[in-house]
């Protein structure tokens, strides 16, 4: 890895919300001649953007149902409401949305068909499978699964015994901002002069007030993350 890439990657991942890094490293990996992960980069940008949520129709926009007045049906458009004005042309350009969308996803699926070549040198050896979509994680599978967005494994699922054995090279190797835990966190009460004074995570470095939710736990001990922890707990 030259000195280029390096400082491009690490730039991604300090920001990891930031397209801009992402997108730079796509150019600099067309100019090396390696065009399908840069290509993949663009597609998976691209189709984040295009699948944020969709703002509001009128009946359900604040300003829309106040202009509406007591005698008009709030779904309608109104040519005197601006934000009517707003949404009304929002909207009128769904349908090429959905036809972009969809050629995106089709084209990021003929390119994923190629990751064994650019992808999976830079996957650390733990993430055992690589998906697009967090559906299609085969739960029978050990060790780490990682989940594409934006042109890098942006997720992992895991047990926590895998997430604290390996946490340091996924990191290390790819913008990680979310964690699934498949397994409940280890919590135990810390005493002093037979009094508890807190509780520790197994793997963690600090002391935290009792009855903290596991979740601000994990968010102090390996920070940047987002956690999703298994129900029941």
């Amino acid at each position: 890895m030259t000195i280029e890439e390096t400082a491009l990657l690490a730039a991604i991942a300090a920001e990891p919300v930031e397209d801009v890094h992402r997108l730079a490293y796509a150019d600099w990996l067309d100019e090396g001649g390696r065009h399908e992960r840069a290509e993949f980069i663009r597609v998976q940008c691209e189709r984040a953007v295009l699948e944020r949520p969709v703002r509001l129709f009128s009946w359900h926009d604040p300003e829309c149902r106040r202009n509406s007045g007591r005698h008009r049906r709030l779904f309608e458009w109104r040519g005197d409401c601006q934000r009517c004005a707003e949404l009304r042309a929002y909207h009128s350009g769904l349908e090429q949305l959905k036809t972009r969308i969809k050629a995106l996803r089709e084209r990021e699926r003929a390119l994923y068909q190629t990751a064994t070549v650019w992808l999976l040198p830079t996957i650390p050896a733990a993430i055992t499978q690589v998906v697009l979509d967090w559906g299609e994680i085969n739960v029978s599978c050990t060790g780490l699964a990682g989940v594409m967005h934006r042109g890098f494994v942006d997720g992992v699922t895991c047990t926590f015994g895998d997430w604290l054995a390996h946490w340091r090279a996924v990191l290390a190797a790819q913008p990680i901002t979310r964690v699934k835990l498949k397994t409940h966190p280890e919590i135990a009460p810390v005493f002093q002069d037979d009094r508890v004074v807190g509780v520790s995570v197994e793997g963690g470095q600090h002391l935290h007030p009792y009855g903290w939710p596991p979740v601000a736990m994990l968010e102090k001990e390996w920070p940047g993350l987002s956690y999703e922890l298994p129900p029941s707990f």
